[in-house]
């Protein structure tokens, strides 16, 4: 399967959406700056994902997985390595009282 230049692009558009939040959280949980890079969007055949996520990460992953269902399906998967999972805690709520 291939996409097309507009399927890329509204890929891209949609994590460049939801990503930056995502930064931002772990960053207010951390108390550390997070940088993102460019996103990649590729589609490959189940049987190469071993290969692919190894070649990306080889140490041992946590994986949290979204299931998105409306006109638009997405199975969504935020893989951080085992020692940056390992550091994120709940950050407690605070009442700030501007709400």
């Amino acid at each position: 399967m291939i996409l097309t230049a507009g399927q890329q692009v509204a890929l891209t558009e949609l994590i460049n959406i939801a990503f930056p939040q995502t930064a931002a959280a772990i960053s207010d949980n951390t108390a550390r700056r997070v940088l993102i890079s460019t996103p990649q969007i590729a589609v490959h055949p189940m049987e190469e994902m071993q290969d692919i996520l190894t070649s990306i990460t080889p140490e041992e992953v946590a994986t949290v997985h979204q299931i998105f269902t409306g006109p638009v399906a997405v199975n969504a998967m935020l893989v951080p390595n085992y020692d940056g999972a390992a550091r994120l805690e709940l950050t407690p709520y605070r009442d700030t009282g501007t709400g």
